[in-house]
């Protein structure tokens, strides 16, 4: 039997659907910023032709974005989880949720209304 939380639970991605925004693009914009390096600002340059090749399909996609974000991860390295965190909030600040998709967020709202209802505690 499934577990009868009282608690609603709504499980989204956010890029694409939340906000318009690109998460990688924001946390690229924090390294350029707060941790600036000749590699952060090669990042994207290094990339593009292997982004075309992705797209025609003579890469397999799924492996080009896993290694997309371990090399970004690269970038953070030997940052402390204070400043992740920081970085977490400053994306969100500075780039998802300016672009965030307000009906989207009012639906989840709706849902989350609606599932309360529902199941009050």
């Amino acid at each position: 039997m499934a577990d009868q939380s009282p608690h609603p639970l709504i499980v989204s991605d956010m890029d694409g659907t939340l906000t318009a925004a690109e998460t990688w693009r924001g946390v690229l914009d924090w390294v350029r910023q707060h941790r600036p390096s000749a590699a952060a600002r090669r990042f994207v340059t290094l990339r593009l032709p292997i982004v075309a090749v992705a797209r025609l399909g003579l890469i397999d996609k799924e492996r080009f974005r896993a290694r997309w974000l371990r090399d970004m991860a690269h970038l953070l390295a030997g940052a402390s989880a204070s400043e992740l965190a920081a970085m977490g909030e400053w994306v969100v600040e500075h780039h998802l949720w300016p672009a965030r998709r307000r009906s989207a967020l009012e639906a989840v709202a709706a849902e989350t209304a609606n599932a309360r209802m529902a199941h009050p505690t």
